[in-house]
């Protein structure tokens, strides 16, 4: 399918028809731990500037090896939070954006400069140990689905000293006990916060900024017939060719691991229709992201199978200009989107 060419500038302000199967720069720049805590973007080269916030999930059991020490006091809690170095809070803010991310994940986003990936997965692997010690980070040691291996395939969360230092630095009331979330609620997280890492890649090799990117950012509009419609992209993200450049590259994405079907798939891409119709992204930004569909799934046969049947439902669709939706694999849409905005 094409693209669709709505690039923002930066003064702006920035059922079953589908086959079903189980998944599987510059330097850093100062920031201060509450901007960092609250991180809701990844900027290539930079450490993390946005703002974000998430609950954490409610359902699945609980998971094994969660700390069971006495809780930590006021003073404990402010010697915690003066022994972290800048990148600590930068992953403390992914961490608590992302809700779970693994060390490789980590290791791309925050440990680049380094004279070879070796050395980033030891000095990774040694931050990330001293930041569970200090009860900022744990680990789920029930492993789930196949993108996760190894050391750097550990899957880390805010653990109470950090869910704490979140909390205070984003201004949040609501403590949030952690708990197990289900296999396929991981993989789709953990999927958002890969595709983010990816992009940090890709964009430092290609020398583009990652102006933003938002997880789940939440959006409303009048709906066609009254009432307000909610739109939540898995991932939100605005790119530029070069750090500074005026044209800003705006993206909505949405992650299928072969999970939804068809039907599922065609009421979100009719929400973004009623929202583009909106003109609600238009008037604040001066243009609608693209739509890209990200798919994947353990087959490679299946999720080409998956990728045709959308693409014939999107293009067969009366109220649906496919123009506007690009499709894509997992493994090819950080090196897409970096390119996309690279060429504009």
């Amino acid at each position: 399918m094409t693209t669709h060419d709505t690039s923002h500038t930066a003064h702006q302000n920035q059922e079953s028809g589908l086959p079903v199967d189980l998944p599987t720069g510059s330097p850093a720049t100062p920031v201060t731990p509450q901007a960092t805590a609250q991180t809701g973007e990844v900027v290539a080269g930079k450490e993390p500037t946005g703002i974000g916030s998430f609950s954490t999930p409610r359902r699945g059991e609980q998971a094994k090896g969660v700390h069971s020490s006495p809780r930590i006091s006021a003073k404990h809690l402010e010697k915690i939070a003066a022994s972290l170095s800048v990148r600590d809070w930068s992953i403390l803010g992914a961490a608590g954006v992302y809700r779970f991310v693994t060390a490789r994940q980590l290791t791309l986003m925050f440990f680049h400069d380094h004279a070879s990936d070796a050395s980033a997965a030891r000095t990774a692997r040694r931050v990330l140990s001293r930041l569970r010690s200090l009860r900022v980070l744990g680990v789920v040691e029930r492993r789930i689905g196949g993108i996760r291996a190894g050391s750097e395939g550990m899957v880390y969360y805010l653990d109470t000293a950090g869910e704490r230092l979140h909390r205070n630095a984003t201004g949040s009331a609501t403590r949030k006990r952690f708990e197990e979330p289900s296999a396929r609620f991981m993989d789709h997280t953990l999927a958002i916060a890969n595709l983010a890492a990816g992009l940090h890649h890709h964009g430092r090799v290609s020398g583009a900024e990652i102006v933003s990117l938002t997880p789940e950012p939440r959006r409303s509009y009048t709906a066609p017939h009254g009432g307000t419609g909610r739109l939540a992209p898995d991932l939100a993200v605005e790119l530029a060719a070069r750090p500074g450049a005026e044209t800003i590259s705006a993206f909505f994405i949405e992650i299928d691991l072969g999970h939804e079907s068809l039907p599922t798939l065609i009421n979100k891409a009719m929400a973004y229709e009623q929202y583009r119709a909106s003109g609600e992204d238009q008037r604040q930004y001066g243009g609608f992201p693209r739509i890209v569909w990200v798919m994947d799934s353990p087959k490679s046969a299946t999720t080409q199978r998956r990728i045709e049947a959308l693409s014939r439902a999107l293009e067969e669709h009366p109220q649906i200009p496919h123009h506007l939706h690009t499709i894509i694999t997992t493994k090819d849409a950080a090196a897409y989107l970096v390119k996309e905005a690279s060429n504009e």
